[in-house]
């Protein structure tokens, strides 16, 4: 059997041609070095499946309706450290490469840890689906807290706080928000269609948080100095 990125091991210990004690060492380990490789990106393939698998079946998402206002209040377990959590939901200039309903998504200003965000999309419930845009001012507290204010869009109002904490060897989210929409979608189908947009939205965070944490696995453990 050859494995990618390695020759044919072939030891001939009989004739002139038996190779020397260094070479065959030297061609040992260069296999074990490329077995490792190949064991710890198929670890790396594991870990995306089996994490993704474990946040879809746990998230715990609560919402009420108060007047024209839902209030959301959601636990999330990221499968991802707690560095690696904040990179991603943080990532604001490149969150249209994450979040799959997003056609543009930028920091428009900056002032230390406040931000401002610009996004637009297009949101998608069943047959139905409309376009949105936002610009909302997001406060950071590093590490811990996401604030986020609407300032103008299509929703009337939006309020939201993310907090996060090390559990494990994972994060844990805790994350409530109020919204007052102005959309015909949101506002027919109420806390189903919220309850959607949220559950689709995090899954994709977690999807791109475990994509990194198989990258930097795989740039972490992959072989030093063979060829």
């Amino acid at each position: 059997m050859c494995l990618r990125g390695s020759a044919p091991f072939h030891l001939n210990l009989g004739g002139n041609s038996s190779p020397s004690l260094m070479s065959i060492t030297y061609t040992i380990a260069k296999l074990s070095r490329t077995i490792m490789y190949n064991v710890r990106h198929m670890a790396a393939a594991l870990l995306l499946a089996i994490g993704f698998s474990a946040f879809a079946a746990d998230p715990e998402i609560a919402i009420e309706k108060r007047g024209d206002a839902f209030v959301i209040d959601a636990t999330i377990d990221f499968p991802a450290p707690l560095r690696t959590a904040w990179d991603v939901l943080t990532d604001f200039d490149h969150m249209v490469g994450v979040l799959s309903n997003l056609t543009q998504s930028k920091i428009t200003g900056q002032t230390g840890n406040k931000l401002q965000v610009h996004q637009e999309g297009t949101a998608k419930y069943g047959l139905f689906s409309y376009s949105f845009e936002s610009d909302r001012e997001i406060r950071l507290k590093p590490m811990r807290k996401i604030n986020a204010r609407q300032i103008s869009g299509n929703t009337k109002s939006f309020f939201s706080v993310m907090e996060l904490s090390e559990n494990g060897t994972g994060t844990r989210g805790r994350y409530h928000a109020e919204v007052v929409p102005d959309s015909g979608i949101a506002r027919t189908f109420g806390g189903p269609f919220i309850q959607h947009e949220i559950e689709e939205q995090f899954s994709a965070m977690v999807a791109e948080m475990l994509r990194r944490k198989a990258l930097q696995l795989s740039s972490t453990l992959s072989p030093s100095g063979s060829t």
